[in-house]
């Protein structure tokens, strides 16, 4: 991805919508219009039971913080419903291009944990020559359309209006009648209440680029406000990145690269978007309540909103998050010899990250929080990356070429996070959790460390036809005991066809066409404790501090294993004005991890983690660009991506359906022979209707 290209043509809102619809087999899902949240990233969809989907991130050749969730507390108190993802704290401004590596290609430089694949960023970097000063100023706007049309109406029996205020005429109905009803448009007419604004959107930077050659830099600046459709939703970013080349011969050069983000967001926080209240209006009689004798809470205290008032948002409820986050890279690159290369890069990603939502003890939010309650959670991660890599090249004569390549990594990632909750405040003034009357308190701490090697062998023959193997050893701490390590290997090939004379001669319109293949492995480690047996601290007899059991663990885990064949073709038209790419692959997940339910005999609650499930996974994946016209003044150029994913549950090792939601609402379950996280739900054949009772 030209990352560089596209902000100057099309400037994106973050890193997550830049390579949307960009690259084929790359998803993002967008759960919330809200300013300063992301969404999931996926690449050729999902293939674990039990893991993450999410691809690794680096930038420049250093692993960093990808996370698309924050908060490590999923059951105290505290949840968000549109979580920020950690890619989108990254300023588009600064990246040069974007690299995605998919399928069997993922294996070898990265190894366990690549199998969701990997998304690479690459920054900026001067270039030899005076300073190049570079100012960008960026508006824009965030809105809905025709608010007042785009939810749809209300309907509701009426029962009639008590007139306590000045009622509108469109609200008087006769009692048993049913209705339509539009809250937004009622609480504008008859209240006065507007809710929502057209939020500003504004960025201004500024970068400077030069150097000699011995030394370039690159550095930036920017400043961010991204206003949402509500007031109480907004984000304030501030980046900067310092990039340095110092090349004092020939043979040895050092790339130092560092960058800063600092933001402020405010959301709603834990509670439910404004549009939920509007799509769930309810003004029938007892719709709070549940008394159908209760008159219609159109003119009520409620003015037709479930349970709570939008003034809420803005007076009552309060949510934000800090991110506090530097990264730095430092690279060396040695070349001693035309036939031998060698690089070493360290690196680290550190970053700070402050949740705080806090419910104000106004009595007026309804049946949720009246008395007011404040969760703060502080999550502090550090990733750091070593890696060597080595490269020797032979020539056979004219015609072949052998590369030879081998290398060491190692990556470490920390968390570490608090929470501190409080609620019942004596009084409206009293904001703080010490304040509560009610108070919770957690801690927790992750370490996994990975150590890898890999060698690899490249043989090219009259540079058009290219013959790759590799293979790599990976030891991960979240393994099990029992499990030393674990292998992936890998074969690739790809023969530029068009190179070829016979080629030339029968097809002129096709100037260039590329035949590839690949299969390879590429691993999942388990979480942290999976594999442990643990215990944690509770209250026993007369309140002392005891150990119950909590995980029961499993020596013998190891990660889950993707297979994956691909099968494509890059061609290029009309002297590469058009360009299209096509793969077909298939993946197999073996040793999925499966939840087991621990029979009680064991004396441990909950489930143990099983290496016995399998899943399948096939698609395609198709790109066009092309250049539709094109002059000194004036340029069009079209793309356009299509890719599919089907996902199939083979085995679940003779385990029974595995539930991941029972909810009314949301029936999810693991299925062999069905996609993972399938939905199932009970098909009305026939009903009977009475109509003496007034339901059905």
């Amino acid at each position: 991805v030209d990352a560089a290209q596209l902000e100057r043509l099309a400037p994106a809102v973050d890193i997550q919508r830049m390579i949307s619809a960009t690259v084929p087999g790359v998803r993002v899902s967008v759960s919330s219009g809200e300013v300063g949240t992301g969404g999931t990233t996926r690449i050729r969809g999902i293939a674990s039971l039990s893991l993450g989907a999410a691809p690794l991130i680096y930038v420049d050749g250093v692993r960093v913080n990808g996370d698309e969730a924050s908060g490590a507390f999923g059951g105290t108190g505290f949840r968000s419903n549109s979580q920020p993802s950690r890619l989108g704290d990254f300023n588009p401004d600064e990246i040069e291009n974007i690299e995605i590596i998919k399928g069997p290609a993922a294996a070898t430089l990265y190894g366990t944990e690549a199998s969701n694949g990997v998304i690479n960023i690459i920054t900026k970097r001067g270039r030899t020559g005076a300073p190049t000063i570079n100012v960008t100023m960026k508006q824009g706007a965030n809105f809905y359309p025709d608010v007042y049309n785009m939810f749809p109406d209300v309907w509701y029996q009426c029962n009639g209006v008590s007139q306590t205020v000045d009622v509108d005429e469109r609200l008087k109905c006769t009692p048993g009648q049913v209705s339509s009803f539009n809250v937004l448009q009622i609480d504008r007419d008859v209240y006065g209440n507007e809710w929502f604004q057209t939020g500003h959107a504004q960025s201004y930077g500024a970068d400077v680029s030069g150097g000699s050659e011995e030394i370039t830099y690159y550095v930036s600046a920017d400043w961010d406000r991204d206003e949402g459709v509500v007031q109480y939703n907004w984000k304030n970013r501030m980046s900067g990145r310092a990039n340095f080349t110092y090349t004092p011969s020939e043979k040895f050069k050092l790339n130092f690269g560092l960058g800063a983000i600092r933001s402020k967001a405010q959301s709603a926080s834990a509670q439910q978007p404004l549009p939920t209240a509007i799509i769930w209006a309810c003004p029938a009689p007892g719709c709070e309540a549940g008394d159908v004798n209760a008159p219609s809470r159109i003119d009520g205290p409620y003015r037709g909103y479930i349970a709570y008032l939008p003034e809420a948002y803005e007076d009552e409820i309060e949510g934000f998050q800090h991110v506090d986050r530097t990264t730095f890279s430092l690279e060396a690159q040695h070349h001693p010899y035309d036939w031998f290369t060698q690089r070493g890069i360290i690196g680290g990603d550190f970053s700070g990250v402050r949740n705080s939502e806090l419910y104000r003890a106004t009595g007026n939010i309804g049946q949720f929080t009246p008395w007011g309650r404040k969760t703060v959670i502080n999550l502090n991660t550090s990733y750091l990356s070593l890696d060597y890599q080595a490269n020797g090249t032979y020539d056979l004569g004219d015609r072949l070429s052998f590369t030879t390549s081998g290398g060491v990594q190692y990556y470490q990632r920390q968390e570490s996070s608090t929470l501190a909750h409080g609620e019942t405040f004596p009084v409206e003034a009293l904001e703080t959790v010490s304040s509560g009357s009610e108070k919770q308190a957690a801690e927790d701490f992750l370490e996994n460390k990975t150590f890898g090697v890999f060698f690899q062998e490249q043989i090219a023959w009259q540079d058009r036809l290219f013959l790759t193997g590799a293979v790599r050893g990976d030891d991960n701490s979240a393994f099990g005991t029992n499990f030393d390590f674990v292998v992936y290997p890998k074969l690739s090939g790809s023969y530029v066809i068009s190179d070829e004379e016979f080629f030339q001669n029968s097809f002129g319109a096709v100037n260039t066409m590329k035949l590839r293949a690949a299969w390879g492995k590429a691993g999942k480690q388990p979480d942290v404790f999976d594999a442990i047996q643990t215990y944690t601290p509770t209250v026993g007899p007369d309140g002392a501090s005891v150990l119950t059991p909590e995980n029961i663990g499993n020596p013998d885990l190891k990660p889950e294993v993707g297979t994956e064949l691909e099968l494509g073709f890059d061609v290029g038209l009309m002297n590469d004005l058009v360009a299209i790419e096509f793969t077909l692959y298939t993946q197999t997940t073996n040793d999925a991890l499966v939840r087991v339910p621990v029979i009680p005999s064991k004396g441990f609650p909950g489930v143990q983690f099983r290496n016995i499930g399998e899943i399948r996974n096939q698609g395609v994946e198709v790109g066009i660009n092309g250049a539709v016209f094109s002059s000194d003044a004036f340029s069009i150029d079209v793309g356009a991506t299509f890719s599919t994913f089907d996902n199939e549950i083979v085995d679940l090792g003779g385990q029974p359906p595995i539930v991941q939601s029972s909810s009314s609402l949301n029936r999810q379950f693991h299925v062999e022979g069905f996609p993972l996280g399938s939905m199932f739900y009970k098909r009305v054949v026939s009903a009977d209707l009475d109509g003496s009772s007034g339901r059905n």
